[in-house]
């Protein structure tokens, strides 16, 4: 075989998709200066021989300076616990496999496909054979591929990390032996580990790789050939992407391209040996990249991705679409240092640039409303934490209802401003808006003209106000539930049982649970009639067409219900059955007396009449939440709500005080 043809002979054709591999590659990219399909066996035997191409040293003696060498292959190879032969055993090995090279062969690399015939064990055993290692030691030593020739590979012999099931050496081609000898000339540390750099975009990976590849041999070439090689370490994952930005950045078309990046920090050390990955996905970088296009945004970016505290949760934040908590950091306590492009920015990148127009407009609305001799007006206008007192959200919900009377807010703006759209039970909170809105009225950058509504599908919120909003509109007394939901001191008192009952046949009692109650029949009505309170206190307010499902529902009380009905109308009439349902007392121990008096009824009529498959209802069980606590207020209104489902009247008119009021009414006539 001609050898300059041989030793001219490519031997990679592309990267691997494995990032041990890639990584090893990119450094002798950087290494030689080519690209790694331009590396022959002759160029990749004079890279072995004088990676630095000064003379200076070889890759065998700068691995033996460089600290990051055990890192990688532990402490257990030739070059450090051999002194003997050690340094003999590695030259000769690995010159050996270069001269050796071959891409054909019966056995298939399971890291990158490539054949060949001789493995690494042969080669490992004529190496002590021809450097004159003892005879009666070459049989018993391991010549396996392990971990002190591949990161973190379990090995047959005396290697502590093959797995119990392994019943052979993985198999590797054993020129990648070799070429992960190169892997300390670009090895960095990140997170107490060694860094890998893996991304879909090569061009950008080998970049990255090559100014590792430059920093290491800085600081190989600024000491003494007698000292060690101190690792390239005190940097975090935000360093490592602010010079992945950096790269990008400087490329002119990296707009057309996707890049992602996996920071891998693994590490090989005895029985601790471990892998992990921090992501950073394409979409987080082009957001990051975003802020790179302005001096100042750049800047500001610069200084959270250097600071380790700030870095993760900035970054999660950003990847996830949150506020931040770092945004509000002043930069100087005096107000006016408090910079907003930074954060402007950040909120347009996650897609809620509404949000800043939304919290401009109501510290605008504070500005204008809330009373300047209060003390929270003396709060806001004094501390930059103002926006973490109790009384934040109140003293806002007030402002806001003084601007919806003057025709400067709506419902329809303040549900897209809610926490929890499509959350029960419903609560008017908008802590999220807290922290932005304090944030202007500090800087006093307001904005006076309300937002444009945002078209989107509809909440689960906006269904019950619209469901609450259409009842209480078809409703006769509409006017006196609407004048007391609107006033500050009793719209919270409001509980809609009667205006329920009176609507009973068009109202579902699905509804009704999933609205106003939760899982344990408990009133959770307060967050639904703030909202209430915002729209009927709106100048023009729009009518809304009642709507609900009323479908045959089963539930205890419907079962009752019906049973009740049969029950009373054998022994008496409709007729009796309808004045009955009118008669049923609002007051609790009233009720609970005559259900208990109804039970018994019932029982004696079947005990003198009898039939077959007779439901039995038990009072406890009737007047009790699935939990087993008593709700008597509950119960006594699902019982009249269900009774009345099945009458033919057509309009309940209760016989006692409207219970909306009953609570209130003795203290103060508000409605004449």
């Amino acid at each position: 075989m001609n050898l300059d043809f041989w030793t001219m002979k490519k031997i990679f054709e592309t990267y691997t998709g494995n990032s041990f591999l890639d990584n090893a590659l990119y450094t002798l990219e950087g290494l030689g200066s080519c690209n790694i399909t331009e590396l022959n066996v002759e160029k990749l035997k004079k890279l072995f021989q004088d990676p630095y191409k000064k003379g200076h040293q070889s890759l065998m003696q700068l691995n033996k300076r460089l600290k990051n060498y055990t890192m990688l292959f532990t402490k257990n190879g030739p070059l450090h616990n051999d002194k003997e032969f050690g340094e003999r055993i590695y030259k000769t090995l690995m010159e050996s496999i270069i001269d050796g090279f071959e891409d054909e062969g019966e056995n298939i690399c399971e890291l990158s496909g490539m054949r060949f015939h001789k493995k690494f064990e042969t080669y490992y055993a004529e190496t002590l054979q021809k450097i004159g290692y003892p005879a009666d030691k070459i049989i018993g030593k391991d010549k396996t591929i392990n971990r002190c020739w591949f990161p973190l590979i379990g090995g047959l012999g005396s290697d502590a990390q093959a797995l119990p099931q392994a019943r052979r050496a993985i198999q590797i081609h054993p020129i990648w032996v070799v070429v992960m000898q190169f892997l300390p000339l670009s090895a960095v540390i990140f997170k107490g580990g060694v860094l890998l750099v893996d991304s879909s975009n090569f061009e950008f990976a080998k970049l990255m790789v090559a100014k590792f590849v430059d920093e290491i041999k800085s600081r190989a070439e600024s000491v003494s050939v007698s000292q060690q090689i101190e690792n390239y370490k005190d940097y975090a994952k935000g360093n490592y992407i602010l010079q992945a930005l950096s790269i990008l950045d400087d490329k002119e078309d990296y707009d057309d391209e996707y890049t992602d990046i996996n920071l891998w920090s693994f590490s090989n050390s005895g029985t601790g040996a471990s892998c992990e990955i921090d992501r950073v996905p394409n979409r987080l970088i082009r957001k990051l990249l975003a802020f790179k296009k302005d001096g100042y945004t750049s800047k500001r970016l610069g200084y959270i991705l250097n600071n380790p505290k700030l870095t993760n949760s900035f970054l999660e934040s950003l990847e996830t679409n949150n506020d931040w908590w770092g945004l509000y950091i002043p930069i100087d306590k005096d107000k006016n240092l408090i910079e907003s492009k930074f954060l402007e920015k950040y909120y347009e990148l996650i897609g809620k640039k509404i949000n800043l127009d939304y919290a401009k407009y109501i510290a605008f609305l504070l500005n204008i409303y809330v009373e300047k001799e209060k003390n929270f007006a003396k709060l806001i206008d004094s501390s930059l934490d103002a926006y973490k007192d109790d009384n934040y959200r109140v003293e806002i919900y007030k402002a806001l209802i003084k601007a919806t009377q003057e025709g400067k807010w709506s419902l329809e703006h303040h549900l897209q401003i809610i926490d929890n759209p499509d959350s029960f039970p419903i609560k008017n909170t908008f802590y999220s808006f807290h922290k932005l809105i304090h944030f202007y009225y500090w800087k006093k950058e307001f904005r006076n003209e309300l937002p444009t509504l945002i078209q989107c599908q509809k909440t689960q919120v906006e269904n019950a106000c619209e469901w609450l909003i259409g009842l209480v509109q078809i409703d006769k007394n509409k006017e006196k539930t609407i004048n007391w939901l609107k006033n500050q001191q009793y719209y919270a008192q409001v509980t809609f049982v009667e205006i329920l009952l009176r609507q009973a046949k068009t109202v579902s009692m699905k509804s009704v649970l999933t609205y106003l109650y939760d899982e344990n029949w408990n009133s959770i009505r307060i967050g639904l009639n703030e909202l209430l309170r915002i729209f009927f206190n709106q100048p023009s307010q729009r009518q809304i067409t009642f709507g609900d499902e009323n479908g045959i529902e089963e539930n205890p009380f419907t079962d009752f219900a019906e049973a009740y009905k049969k029950y009373y109308t054998e022994k008496y009439s409709n007729a009796k059955f309808r004045m009955l349902v009118k008669s049923i007392p609002n007051d609790n121990r009233k009720f609970k007396s005559w259900l208990g008096n109804t039970l018994q009824e019932r029982e004696k009529y079947y005990n003198e009449y009898p039939q077959e498959n007779i439901a039995v209802f038990e009072l406890d069980e009737l007047m009790s939440n699935p939990s087993g606590e008593r709700r008597l207020n509950f119960a006594r209104f699902a019982i009249k709500f269900s009774l009345l489902k099945l009458t033919e009247l057509n309009e309940y008119q209760s016989n006692e005080i409207d219970e909306d009021f009953e609570d209130v009414l003795e203290e103060t006539e508000l409605i004449p």
